[in-house]
Protein backbone atom coordinates (compact mmCIF):
# COMPACT_ATOMS: atom_id res chain seq x y z
CA UNK A 1 0.00 0.00 0.00
CA UNK A 2 1.31 3.39 -0.97
CA UNK A 3 2.29 5.51 2.04
CA UNK A 4 0.31 8.72 2.36
CA UNK A 5 2.37 11.91 2.38
CA UNK A 6 1.84 15.65 2.21
CA UNK A 7 3.92 18.83 2.00
CA UNK A 8 4.22 21.66 4.51
CA UNK A 9 1.79 24.51 3.69
CA UNK A 10 -0.19 22.18 1.44
CA UNK A 11 -3.88 23.05 1.84
CA UNK A 12 -6.99 20.89 2.12
CA UNK A 13 -10.09 23.06 2.32
CA UNK A 14 -9.61 25.27 5.37
CA UNK A 15 -6.64 23.19 6.58
CA UNK A 16 -3.02 24.10 5.97
CA UNK A 17 -0.26 21.60 6.85
CA UNK A 18 2.19 23.08 9.35
CA UNK A 19 4.07 19.88 10.22
CA UNK A 20 4.07 16.89 7.86
CA UNK A 21 5.71 14.56 10.37
CA UNK A 22 3.31 11.63 10.48
CA UNK A 23 1.93 10.44 13.79
CA UNK A 24 0.09 7.14 14.18
CA UNK A 25 -3.01 7.54 16.29
CA UNK A 26 -5.64 4.81 16.71
CA UNK A 27 -4.07 2.99 13.77
CA UNK A 28 -4.37 6.00 11.43
CA UNK A 29 -1.79 8.43 10.08
CA UNK A 30 -2.15 12.00 11.34
CA UNK A 31 -0.37 15.27 10.63
CA UNK A 32 -0.49 18.65 12.34
CA UNK A 33 -2.68 21.13 10.47
CA UNK A 34 -3.94 24.64 11.04
CA UNK A 35 -7.46 25.78 10.21
CA UNK A 36 -8.15 29.20 8.69
CA UNK A 37 -9.50 30.31 12.10
CA UNK A 38 -6.09 29.63 13.64
CA UNK A 39 -6.93 26.41 15.43
CA UNK A 40 -4.19 23.74 15.27
CA UNK A 41 -4.83 20.02 15.67
CA UNK A 42 -3.86 16.57 14.45
CA UNK A 43 -5.93 15.56 11.43
CA UNK A 44 -6.16 12.19 9.74
CA UNK A 45 -4.17 12.35 6.51
CA UNK A 46 -6.58 10.03 4.73
CA UNK A 47 -9.48 12.29 5.82
CA UNK A 48 -7.67 15.23 4.23
CA UNK A 49 -6.87 13.39 1.02
CA UNK A 50 -10.42 12.03 0.67
CA UNK A 51 -12.01 15.41 1.58
CA UNK A 52 -13.72 14.01 4.65
CA UNK A 53 -12.25 16.85 6.69
CA UNK A 54 -12.00 20.32 5.26
CA UNK A 55 -11.90 22.40 8.46
CA UNK A 56 -12.31 22.43 12.23
CA UNK A 57 -15.72 21.75 13.80
CA UNK A 58 -16.43 25.42 14.49
CA UNK A 59 -15.66 26.54 10.96
CA UNK A 60 -17.69 23.73 9.42
CA UNK A 61 -20.64 24.65 11.65
CA UNK A 62 -20.41 28.30 10.60
CA UNK A 63 -20.22 27.15 6.98
CA UNK A 64 -23.62 25.54 7.48
CA UNK A 65 -24.99 28.83 8.77
CA UNK A 66 -24.64 28.05 12.50
CA UNK A 67 -22.31 30.54 14.18
CA UNK A 68 -22.07 29.57 17.85
CA UNK A 69 -19.40 30.79 20.24
CA UNK A 70 -18.59 30.12 23.91
CA UNK A 71 -20.57 32.62 26.00
CA UNK A 72 -23.37 33.03 23.43
CA UNK A 73 -26.89 32.97 24.89
CA UNK A 74 -29.69 31.21 23.04
CA UNK A 75 -33.09 31.51 24.70
CA UNK A 76 -32.64 30.05 28.22
CA UNK A 77 -29.22 28.50 27.50
CA UNK A 78 -25.65 29.87 27.59
CA UNK A 79 -22.88 28.09 25.67
CA UNK A 80 -20.07 26.91 27.98
CA UNK A 81 -18.23 24.25 25.96
CA UNK A 82 -17.77 22.78 22.50
CA UNK A 83 -18.10 22.08 19.76
CA UNK A 84 -17.52 18.33 19.64
CA UNK A 85 -18.82 15.37 17.68
CA UNK A 86 -21.61 13.27 19.14
CA UNK A 87 -21.84 9.51 18.79
CA UNK A 88 -24.01 10.13 15.73
CA UNK A 89 -21.30 12.40 14.27
CA UNK A 90 -23.34 15.55 14.83
CA UNK A 91 -21.64 18.74 16.00
CA UNK A 92 -22.88 19.62 19.48
CA UNK A 93 -22.29 22.30 22.11
CA UNK A 94 -22.66 22.18 25.88
CA UNK A 95 -24.98 24.81 27.35
CA UNK A 96 -26.13 25.67 30.87
CA UNK A 97 -29.71 26.64 31.72
CA UNK A 98 -30.62 29.99 33.29
CA UNK A 99 -31.17 28.20 36.61
CA UNK A 100 -27.41 27.56 36.73
CA UNK A 101 -27.85 23.92 37.76
CA UNK A 102 -28.46 21.85 34.64
CA UNK A 103 -26.31 21.47 31.52
CA UNK A 104 -27.02 19.77 28.23
CA UNK A 105 -25.23 18.97 24.96
CA UNK A 106 -27.24 20.17 21.97
CA UNK A 107 -26.98 20.56 18.23
CA UNK A 108 -26.82 24.01 16.70
CA UNK A 109 -30.27 23.78 15.12
CA UNK A 110 -31.75 23.08 18.57
CA UNK A 111 -30.18 26.24 19.97
CA UNK A 112 -30.90 28.55 17.06
CA UNK A 113 -34.36 27.37 15.99
CA UNK A 114 -36.63 30.43 16.43
CA UNK A 115 -39.69 28.23 16.87
CA UNK A 116 -38.32 26.52 19.97
CA UNK A 117 -38.21 28.07 23.43
CA UNK A 118 -37.23 25.41 25.90
CA UNK A 119 -35.62 25.12 29.33
CA UNK A 120 -34.17 22.30 31.39
CA UNK A 121 -36.73 19.78 32.64
CA UNK A 122 -36.76 21.23 36.18
CA UNK A 123 -37.33 24.83 35.06
CA UNK A 124 -39.97 23.72 32.56
CA UNK A 125 -41.82 21.82 35.30
CA UNK A 126 -41.79 24.89 37.57
CA UNK A 127 -43.05 27.04 34.71
CA UNK A 128 -45.89 24.61 33.98
CA UNK A 129 -46.81 24.56 37.66
CA UNK A 130 -46.86 28.36 37.88
CA UNK A 131 -48.95 28.62 34.73
CA UNK A 132 -51.44 26.09 36.10
CA UNK A 133 -51.54 27.92 39.42
CA UNK A 134 -52.06 31.22 37.63
CA UNK A 135 -54.96 29.75 35.68
CA UNK A 136 -56.43 28.52 38.95
CA UNK A 137 -56.34 31.97 40.58
CA UNK A 138 -53.16 31.66 42.65
CA UNK A 139 -52.31 34.56 44.98
CA UNK A 140 -48.68 34.53 46.14
CA UNK A 141 -48.04 30.88 47.01
CA UNK A 142 -51.63 30.23 48.07
CA UNK A 143 -53.51 28.09 45.56
CA UNK A 144 -57.18 28.65 44.85
CA UNK A 145 -57.77 24.93 45.42
CA UNK A 146 -56.60 25.36 49.03
CA UNK A 147 -58.85 28.40 49.49
CA UNK A 148 -61.83 26.58 47.95
CA UNK A 149 -61.24 23.54 50.17
CA UNK A 150 -61.35 25.66 53.34
CA UNK A 151 -64.47 27.49 52.15
CA UNK A 152 -66.34 24.31 51.21
CA UNK A 153 -65.45 22.69 54.53
CA UNK A 154 -66.92 25.69 56.35
CA UNK A 155 -70.09 25.58 54.23
CA UNK A 156 -70.58 21.85 54.91
CA UNK A 157 -70.36 22.55 58.67
CA UNK A 158 -72.68 25.58 58.35
CA UNK A 159 -69.90 27.91 59.52
CA UNK A 160 -69.78 31.49 58.27
CA UNK A 161 -67.00 32.19 55.77
CA UNK A 162 -66.34 35.78 54.66
CA UNK A 163 -62.74 36.18 53.46
CA UNK A 164 -61.00 36.59 50.13
CA UNK A 165 -58.03 34.54 49.01
CA UNK A 166 -55.94 37.74 49.01
CA UNK A 167 -56.81 38.40 52.66
CA UNK A 168 -55.60 34.93 53.65
CA UNK A 169 -52.32 35.37 51.74
CA UNK A 170 -51.73 38.82 53.27
CA UNK A 171 -52.41 37.31 56.70
CA UNK A 172 -49.77 34.63 56.08
CA UNK A 173 -47.23 37.30 55.13
CA UNK A 174 -48.13 39.40 58.20
CA UNK A 175 -47.40 36.32 60.34
CA UNK A 176 -43.96 36.19 58.64
CA UNK A 177 -44.84 32.67 57.46
CA UNK A 178 -44.78 31.43 61.06
CA UNK A 179 -47.31 29.50 63.13
CA UNK A 180 -49.38 31.97 65.16
CA UNK A 181 -49.26 29.65 68.19
CA UNK A 182 -45.72 28.21 68.32
CA UNK A 183 -43.74 30.50 66.01
CA UNK A 184 -42.58 27.51 63.96
CA UNK A 185 -41.80 28.28 60.32
CA UNK A 186 -44.54 27.16 57.90
CA UNK A 187 -42.75 25.98 54.79
CA UNK A 188 -45.84 25.60 52.60
CA UNK A 189 -49.06 27.53 53.19
CA UNK A 190 -51.02 24.99 51.14
CA UNK A 191 -50.27 22.31 53.76
CA UNK A 192 -51.08 24.54 56.75
CA UNK A 193 -54.44 24.55 58.62
CA UNK A 194 -56.41 27.79 58.97
CA UNK A 195 -57.45 28.05 62.64
CA UNK A 196 -60.22 30.15 64.18
CA UNK A 197 -59.15 32.08 67.28
CA UNK A 198 -62.66 31.68 68.68
CA UNK A 199 -64.31 28.50 67.42
CA UNK A 200 -67.76 29.85 68.26
CA UNK A 201 -67.31 32.42 65.50
CA UNK A 202 -66.96 31.73 61.80
CA UNK A 203 -64.12 32.26 59.33
CA UNK A 204 -64.19 36.03 59.33
CA UNK A 205 -61.55 38.75 59.44
CA UNK A 206 -59.56 39.02 62.69
CA UNK A 207 -60.74 35.58 63.80
CA UNK A 208 -58.40 33.34 61.80
CA UNK A 209 -54.71 32.47 61.90
CA UNK A 210 -52.34 30.13 60.06
CA UNK A 211 -50.90 27.37 62.26
CA UNK A 212 -49.01 24.12 61.97
CA UNK A 213 -50.99 20.85 61.93
CA UNK A 214 -49.71 19.93 65.41
CA UNK A 215 -50.80 23.30 66.85
CA UNK A 216 -54.20 22.94 65.22
CA UNK A 217 -54.72 19.53 66.82
CA UNK A 218 -53.57 20.78 70.22
CA UNK A 219 -55.85 23.82 70.19
CA UNK A 220 -58.87 21.98 68.76
CA UNK A 221 -61.99 23.96 69.70
CA UNK A 222 -60.44 26.08 72.47
CA UNK A 223 -60.06 29.83 72.26
CA UNK A 224 -56.53 31.21 72.46
CA UNK A 225 -57.04 32.25 76.12
CA UNK A 226 -58.32 28.77 76.95
CA UNK A 227 -55.29 27.26 75.24
CA UNK A 228 -52.93 29.50 77.21
CA UNK A 229 -54.58 28.55 80.49
CA UNK A 230 -54.45 24.86 79.54
CA UNK A 231 -50.72 25.12 78.76
CA UNK A 232 -50.07 26.86 82.09
CA UNK A 233 -51.77 24.01 83.95
CA UNK A 234 -49.67 21.45 82.08
CA UNK A 235 -46.41 23.30 82.88
CA UNK A 236 -47.34 23.97 86.52
CA UNK A 237 -48.24 20.34 87.09
CA UNK A 238 -45.08 19.13 85.33
CA UNK A 239 -42.93 21.40 87.56
CA UNK A 240 -44.51 19.91 90.70
CA UNK A 241 -43.56 16.36 89.74
CA UNK A 242 -40.24 14.69 90.72
CA UNK A 243 -37.62 14.46 87.99
CA UNK A 244 -38.09 10.70 87.85
CA UNK A 245 -40.90 8.52 89.06
CA UNK A 246 -40.38 4.86 89.99
CA UNK A 247 -43.26 2.54 89.18
CA UNK A 248 -43.54 -0.62 91.31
Amino acid sequence: MKKLTCDIEETFGYWSIIDNTTIIKNGHTHVLAKCKCGKEQLVGLSDLKNKRSSGCKSCKARERGIDIQIGDKHKHWTIINGPKLSKNHNIIWEAICDCGKNTRWMQGNELTNPNRCFQCYKCAAIKRGNMQASNNGKIGDLYKTKYTKIKRSAEIRNIEFKMSIKYLWDLFISQKQKCAITGDYIECINNAPLDRLDSSIGYVKNNVQWVTPQSNISKHVMTMNELYEFCKKVLNYANQQPSSVEIH
